[in-house]
């Protein structure tokens, strides 16, 4: 992810930037762990330069994050997660996604095996592992 988003950026400034201005990507590595998203979080906010957060992985440091961007009413652009505590609703303000739910992933998951000739009785989801009688596909 921090390939693609530097390339593309390196290609935009190239071209003279946005208004001017040029992007740059600031890594921070939380190793999915609430305090420490928050701690990085505080940190971003905090920047007068700062011109939104992009790519922010699971749904503990979500959770943590989320209400501080709405308070420094930075912009959280595509965190990695489908958890529903970035789709409430009404939507905040400053959270935007673009990857599915958990629960669109799903159905569309069902809906591929029911057309695929699975029985609903043969069908059961478990977290981060997709069972299909004795064969098992684990999500990494």
């Amino acid at each position: 992810m921090q390939q693609g988003i530097d390339t593309y950026f390196a290609k935009i400034n190239a071209e003279g930037g946005v208004n001017g201005n040029q992007l740059a990507l600031k890594a921070y590595d939380d190793q999915y762990a609430p305090l420490q998203a928050a701690k990085h979080t505080r940190d971003l906010v905090s920047d007068e330069n700062l011109l939104a957060a992009v790519g922010n992985v699971g749904t503990p440091t979500a959770a943590v994050t989320i209400p501080i961007y709405n308070q420094g009413k930075t912009l959280l652009f595509g965190a990695f997660t489908g958890a529903g505590i970035l789709r409430r609703s009404p939507p905040d303000r400053y959270v935007i996604n673009y990857r599915a739910s958990y629960v669109q992933e799903t159905a569309a998951m069902v809906d591929g095996l029911l057309s695929a000739g699975i029985q609903p009785e043969e069908i059961a989801f478990l977290p981060k592992t997709i069972v299909l009688g004795m064969r098992a596909i684990t999500a990494r």
